[in-house]
C-alpha cells in the first residue's frame, strides 16, 4: 500500500475517534453554555442506529 493511502486511513480514524472521545462528552457543557435544550441531546447518538432499524424494514419490504 501506499504512503498515501496509509496516511489518509490514519487521518480518517483519528478525526473519527476524536470525536467521540473528545467532543461527544463535552458536548452537554456546550449545550448549556449556550442555553439549549440538553434532553435533546441525549438522543442524538442512538439516531444512527434507529434509522438504521426502520431502513432496513424499508429495505426488506423494497426487496420482496
Amino acid at each position: 500500500m501506499n504512503n498515501k493511502h496509509l496516511l489518509s486511513i490514519f487521518l480518517v480514524v483519528f478525526v473519527d475517534l476524536l470525536g467521540f472521545g473528545l467532543i461527544l462528552p463535552l458536548l452537554p457543557f456546550y449545550a448549556e453554555q449556550y442555553g439549549e435544550v440538553i434532553e435533546l441531546l441525549h438522543a442524538f447518538p442512538s439516531q444512527p442506529r434507529n434509522l438504521n432499524f426502520i431502513f432496513q424494514r424499508l429495505k426488506l419490504l423494497i426487496s420482496c
